[in-house]
């Protein structure tokens, strides 16, 4: 006979409520970025088309739906899937699934690439080409 274990609390809530305010390095930890840093992006990301609909059941908040997408970004192999960061979230798998499409819907609409990616000039590349020859063995 299988054993099944308790699944934990989700820790999703405590990151944003807790760990965001008191222990940022935890919170940086966990989602690769500054609760200041965050707070700037959810706000800049939340009237995105893409959060909102018509559906009788309403989506999780952007805040959450954020939260997942960097911790899935920040994470590799198994750490990454869809399962433990359901787990982790307190959220089911499919909703792990679309929020990570969610945001990267919003995080690649040009609107958004053009306000907040700066591209480098040619004169910049052509100065980061010169240093890269600069420090690069001839061989």
């Amino acid at each position: 006979m299988r054993t099944r274990f308790p699944r934990g609390p989700a820790q999703l809530p405590h990151l944003l409520s807790t760990l965001k305010q008191f222990r940022p390095d935890h919170f940086r930890q966990s989602l690769r970025i500054n609760p200041p840093t965050f707070d700037r992006l959810v706000v800049r990301l939340q009237n995105d088309i893409v959060f909102f609909n018509s559906a009788q059941n309403p989506q999780i908040p952007v805040e959450h739906q954020v939260a997942i997408a960097l911790y899935r970004f920040g994470h590799s192999g198994n750490a990454a899937g869809l399962d433990p960061v359901a787990k982790w979230a307190g959220y089911s798998k499919g909703t792990v699934h679309l929020a990570t499409q969610r945001v990267l819907a919003a995080l690649t609409h040009s609107t958004f690439i053009e306000e907040t990616i700066c591209l480098p000039t040619e004169d910049e590349k052509e100065r980061a080409k010169q240093w890269v020859e600069r420090h690069s063995c001839e061989a």
